[in-house]
């Protein structure tokens, strides 16, 4: 087992180190901070199984580009299958743009460019498989590689494994490893078609119906955002705002929309005050409320009332 750290070295020579230290244990990697000017802690740990590699990270906020530069000096080529421990990670690759958060599982090719983003602390299992070890299991396409595994199903199963896998030691007989091994590298195949299918359906249509249902069953909370739920969704608040693009409505004005529905629905069918009505969309300022249901009706909430009730 091979295990390394930044904090072995003065805080001024640690972003180097790491650097310098995740290019040898994994691929060529360009690793970006912000401020390293307090130091870089960060950690590995790595240890073999038969043809994977496995690694467990802890480290702080960077950006991590494996460029077209970087994929023409690595060795491989390879897939890593990445468990996100604790933090999330932003990940782009093959023009996918998601959010990974804890619990989640995701495979990166590194016969391609990826670039992943970590905004705050945090772990990852990280599992490096030869190409062929995979290739074989799976469609040409691959198309599930860059998107997160759902949370539940194949893909929990997966996470379970590394976890497991990770805490093998090296008392256990060879071939106990290979075949573990060989049900890991299964699972992960299984996973990545199940992943691989469901991003085929989630075109541009279908996303923006799955983020307007996840609106319509929260239109009361009044910290609902593009940012919030893009992260409830594990999507980056660009492929949030792309689902709308080419639509009818941009996503602020189906969130507005959506809210002064329910608003009408809520005066049309009870003496619900407009104070309660307000806060019911998410609307913590009656006075706000009360502009905002104007602009969509031509009428205040009492008037709007008065004339639908009169009928």
């Amino acid at each position: 087992m091979l295990s390394w750290e930044t904090m072995s070295v003065p805080p001024h020579e640690q972003f180097s180190f790491w650097r310098e230290g995740i290019c040898r244990t994994f691929v060529e990697l360009r690793p970006e901070a912000a401020n390293t000017r307090a130091g870089f802690p960060s950690r590995v740990v790595s240890a073999p199984l038969n043809t994977v590699t496995r690694a467990w990270i802890d480290s702080v906020p960077q950006t991590t580009i494996h460029g077209p530069k970087e994929v023409s000096a690595s060795e491989g080529p390879y897939f890593f299958v990445n468990a996100q421990i604790t933090g999330t990670c932003r990940v782009q690759q093959r023009g996918n743009d998601a959010i990974a958060g804890p619990g989640q599982l995701v495979v990166l090719d590194t016969s391609e460019p990826f670039r992943l983003e970590h905004r705050s602390d945090w772990s990852m299992l990280s599992f490096r498989v030869p190409h062929p070890e995979l290739d074989a299991r799976l469609p040409q396409e691959r198309r599930g590689v860059g998107l997160p595994f759902d949370r539940t199903g194949v893909g929990a199963v997966a996470v379970d494994a590394m976890r497991s896998l990770w805490e093998l030691g090296s008392a256990t007989p060879a071939r106990s490893i290979g075949e573990l091994e060989s049900a890991f590298l299964a699972v992960v195949s299984a996973a990545l078609l199940s992943v691989g299918q469901t991003a085929h359906a989630a075109d541009p249509v279908t996303r923006r119906a799955q983020i307007l249902a996840h609106v319509s069953r929260r239109l009361a909370d009044p910290t609902l955002s593009a940012q919030s739920i893009a992260h409830a969704l594990h999507m980056s608040v660009r492929t949030l705002h792309t689902a709308f693009e080419g639509g009818e409505e941009t996503f602020a004005v189906a969130l507005r929309r959506l809210r002064m529905e329910q608003a009408a629905r809520i005066l049309t069918g009870s003496e619900t005050t407009v104070g309660d009505a307000s806060r019911a969309v998410g609307y913590e300022d009656p006075a706000s409320f009360s502009r905002a249901f104007r602009r969509m009706y031509g009428a205040s909430p009492i008037e709007f009332r008065r004339e639908v009730t009169k009928f």
